[in-house]
C-alpha cells in the first residue's frame, strides 16, 4: 500500500467515527484471543487466523475503501469461532467499515458462528456473506430469522 493511501485511510474511518458517534470495537474485545495463532501471510499486511483444531480465517489486508475480505474455513463452533472473532476485530481496529466474508468453506456452523458475524455487523457499515452458502448456513439464517440482515452474494 502506498505511503500517502496508508495515511489517508485512518483519517477516512476517523472522520466516519465522528459523524456517526461510532468507535471500533478494541481489538482486545474477545478474551481468549490466546487460543489463536496469527500468522501474517504476507507483507501486504493479510493474516491467518488458526483454531486448534485446524479451522481457519484469512484476512486480507483492509482496502483504501475501507473494505476487508474473510475467507472462512472449516467447523465454526464455541470451540474454535475465536479465530473468526479475532479476525472480524482485527479487520475493525485497521479501518474496515465493510466486510466481505467468504464462506462457501465453511463445513459447519452453530449459533456461535453466528453471534460472532451479528456481532461484528454492529460495528460495521456493512457486512456481507459471499457464498455461494452452503445449505447449513442457509437453515441457520433461516430458522433463526436473521438471513434479512446479512446480505449474500454468489
Amino acid at each position: 500500500m502506498p505511503a500517502s493511501a496508508a495515511g489517508a485511510m485512518p483519517e477516512a474511518v476517523a472522520h466516519r467515527q465522528a459523524a456517526t458517534g461510532t468507535r471500533s470495537r478494541p481489538a482486545a474485545a474477545y478474551s481468549d484471543r490466546s487460543t489463536v495463532d496469527v500468522l501474517n501471510a504476507s507483507a501486504g499486511g493479510s493474516h491467518i487466523y488458526s483454531a486448534p483444531g485446524g479451522d481457519s480465517v484469512y484476512r486480507e489486508a483492509t482496502g483504501y475503501d475501507g473494505t476487508a475480505v474473510l475467507v472462512a474455513d472449516g467447523e465454526f463452533d464455541m470451540d474454535s469461532v475465536v479465530c473468526l472473532q479475532r479476525a472480524l476485530t482485527d479487520a475493525q481496529a485497521d479501518g474496515a467499515i465493510t466486510v466481505r466474508l467468504n464462506v462457501s468453506g465453511v463445513t459447519f456452523a452453530d449459533s456461535s458462528f453466528l453471534h460472532a458475524v451479528l456481532r461484528a455487523r454492529q460495528g460495521l457499515d456493512r457486512l456481507t456473506l459471499i457464498g455461494p452458502l452452503p445449505d447449513h448456513l442457509h437453515q441457520l439464517l433461516d430458522l433463526t430469522g436473521t438471513a434479512p440482515l446479512l446480505p449474500v452474494e454468489p
